[in-house]
C-alpha cells in the first residue's frame, strides 16, 4: 500500500516525459514557421498574420464552455468505473457543442468580414484571411475535442504528438508555397486551415481503431451534461487566463496601433520569452515532485523551492542578456533586415521584463501542487484585470513599447502577490546576495561587450559569441552552486525512477 503515492509520481513523471519531448521537438518548427513568414512576408502581412490568428484563437479558448476541460477530467473516473456508457456521452456532449457552437461563430464572422476588416484589422486584405479563419475554427474544434479525448484517457503519445504534428504540417505546405513563389498571408492561414483539418481526421482514425466504445449509441443525460457545464465553467476561466492575458496586448495593438505595430510586437515576443521554453522541463517536473512531497516531506519543498528561486532567475537573466547584447545582430540574422531599427528598443526593455515571467509561472506550479486551486483562480482574475488595465492605460500611447511595459509590471506584481500566498503555508527564501552577485556579474559581461564593441554578425559569429558566453555562465553557475546537490538529486530521482 505504501507504494502507491510513489507509483503514481512514477506515472505521472513517465506521462509528463512523454509531454515534454513532443514540446520541445514542436517548439523549434513553430520557431521556423515565424522565420519563414517573417521573412517573406511584409511587416504589416507579419502583423495581420498574428493578428489574426490571436483573435481567432481567443475566441476559439471559450467555444465549449467548458466541456473540453470537463471530458479531459470526467473520463478518467468513468474508465475507471468501466462505466463506458458514459465515456460515450462526455466525448458526444462535447463534440456536438464546441462543432455546434464554433459554426454559428463561423458562420457570424463571415458575415460580417467586411465589418472587421474596416473598424478592427483597418485592412481589405483581411477579408480573404477571415473567411479561411473562420473554416480553421470549425476544425479546430474537433481538433481540440479529439485531444480533450485523449488527455482524459490518459494517452500521452496521442494528445502530446497532435500539436507538434499539426505544426509539422503547416511547416511543410508554407514552405511548398515559397518554394513556388506563393508568398502570400491568405495561403500560409490556408496551410493552418488544412493542417487542422488533415491532423483531426488522422486522430479521429486513431480514436476509431483504438478506442471503439468512445462510439456507443448516443442517448441524452441532462444531469451529466449539467454536471460537466458545472465542473467546465469555473476551470475554464482558471486555465484559460494564460490565453486571455497573451491575446489581450495584440489586440489592443491591433486596435489602436494597427498591423505594422502587431508585426513588430510578434518579432519582440518570441525572442524575448525564449527562456521560457527551455524552463519548460524543469515546470513539467515541479507539479508532481511537490504534489508528492506534499505527502510527508514538506521539508523537502522549502529545499526545492529555495533553489529553484536561484535557477529560474539565472536561466531568464542568461537568455535575455545575450538577447538585449546583441538584438540587432539576432533580429537580423533571424527575421530580416527589414526589422532591424523597428525592434531594438522594446526587444531589449522586454528580455529583462521577461525574467519575472518564468518565476511567476514556477510559484503557480507551486501553489497547483499545494492544492491551493481557490487562491490560485482569486489571483488569476486579479492578474487578468490588472492587465486588461496596463494595456488600455499603455498600449494607445505607446504602442509595442507600451505592451512591453504592462507586462512586465504585470510579471512583477503576479510575483509579488503569489509569494504572499506562498508564504502562508511556509516561508519563501529569495536569495538577494545571488541576485546582486548574478546582476554584477551581468554588469560585468555588458561593460566588456560595450569596451570592445563585439557584435557578431552571422549563424557563425552568433554561435561561436553563445558558446562563448555559455562557457562563462555556465562557471558562475559552478562556482555559485546555482543548483545544488540536493536538489539535483531531487529532480533526477524524478526522472530517473522506474
Amino acid at each position: 500500500m505504501t507504494s502507491k503515492p510513489h507509483s503514481l509520481t512514477e506515472k505521472v513523471l513517465k506521462g509528463s516525459g512523454t509531454v515534454l519531448i513532443f514540446t520541445l521537438l514542436g517548439s523549434p518548427i513553430a520557431y521556423c514557421i515565424r522565420l519563414l513568414y517573417s521573412n517573406t512576408l511584409s511587416i504589416e502581412m507579419f502583423g495581420l498574420f498574428y493578428a489574426a490568428l490571436a483573435f481567432f484563437a481567443l475566441i476559439s479558448t471559450y467555444l465549449d464552455f467548458g466541456l473540453g476541460l470537463s471530458c479531459s477530467y470526467f473520463i478518467p473516473k468513468f474508465i475507471k468505473k468501466k462505466d463506458f456508457e458514459s465515456v460515450s456521452r462526455v466525448f458526444m456532449y462535447t463534440q456536438i457543442v464546441e462543432v455546434a457552437v464554433s459554426i454559428i461563430f463561423s458562420v457570424g464572422l463571415f458575415l460580417n468580414a467586411k465589418w472587421l476588416a474596416m473598424y478592427y484589422f483597418k485592412s481589405e486584405l483581411s477579408i480573404n484571411l477571415i473567411s479561411i479563419f473562420c473554416l480553421y475554427l470549425v476544425a479546430n474544434s474537433v481538433f481540440t475535442v479529439i485531444n480533450a479525448l485523449f488527455v482524459g484517457l490518459q494517452d500521452e503519445k496521442f494528445y502530446s504528438s497532435m500539436h507538434m504534428l499539426r505544426l509539422v504540417f503547416i511547416l511543410m505546405f508554407s514552405v511548398f508555397f515559397w518554394l513556388y513563389d506563393v508568398k502570400d498571408v491568405v495561403y500560409y492561414a490556408a496551410t493552418w486551415m488544412m493542417s487542422t483539418f488533415l491532423v483531426t481526421i488522422l486522430y479521429y482514425i486513431a480514436v476509431i481503431r483504438n478506442y471503439p466504445f468512445v462510439f456507443k449509441k448516443f442517448s441524452w443525460n441532462s444531469t451529466l451534461l449539467r454536471t460537466m457545464i458545472t465542473y467546465g465553467v469555473p476551470t475554464l476561466i482558471t486555465t484559460s487566463l494564460y490565453t486571455f492575458i497573451s491575446s489581450t496586448d495584440t489586440v489592443f495593438l491591433t486596435y489602436f496601433h494597427g498591423l505594422k505595430d502587431v508585426g513588430i510586437y510578434n518579432v519582440v515576443f518570441p525572442l524575448a520569452t525564449l527562456s521560457g521554453l527551455f524552463l519548460t522541463p524543469i515546470n513539467s517536473l515541479i507539479l508532481p515532485l511537490i504534489s508528492h512531497l506534499m505527502e510527508g516531506e514538506e521539508e523537502k519543498i522549502a529545499h526545492l523551492v529555495q533553489n529553484i528561486l536561484r535557477l529560474v532567475p539565472f536561466i531568464g537573466l542568461y537568455f535575455g542578456l545575450f538577447i538585449a547584447l546583441f538584438a540587432t545582430s539576432i533580429v537580423g540574422t533571424l527575421f530580416g533586415n527589414k526589422w532591424i531599427g523597428l525592434v531594438e528598443i522594446p526587444l531589449i526593455i522586454f528580455s529583462f521584463g521577461y525574467i519575472l515571467s518564468p518565476l511567476s509561472n514556477f510559484l503557480v506550479l507551486i501553489l497547483s501542487g499545494m492544492g491551493k486551486t481557490a487562491q490560485r483562480l482569486r489571483l488569476s482574475i486579479y492578474v487578468a484585470v490588472l492587465n486588461i488595465t496596463l494595456c488600455f492605460v499603455f498600449i494607445p500611447f505607446y504602442g509595442v513599447v507600451g505592451a512591453v511595459i504592462a507586462n512586465t509590471l504585470v510579471y512583477i506584481v503576479s510575483v509579488y502577490l503569489f509569494t504572499r500566498i506562498i508564504s502562508n503555508s511556509f516561508q519563501l527564501t529569495y536569495s538577494y546576495g545571488f541576485y546582486v552577485k548574478l546582476g554584477l556579474f551581468a554588469s560585468g559581461i555588458f561593460l566588456l561587450v560595450k569596451i570592445f564593441h563585439i557584435q557578431p554578425l552571422g549563424f557563425i559569429q552568433i554561435g561561436i559569441t553563445g558558446l562563448l558566453y555559455t562557457m562563462i555562465f555556465a562557471l558562475f553557475a559552478f562556482t555559485q552552486e546555482v543548483l545544488d546537490a540536493q536538489t539535483m538529486k531531487l529532480l533526477r530521482s524524478g526522472i530517473m525512477r522506474k
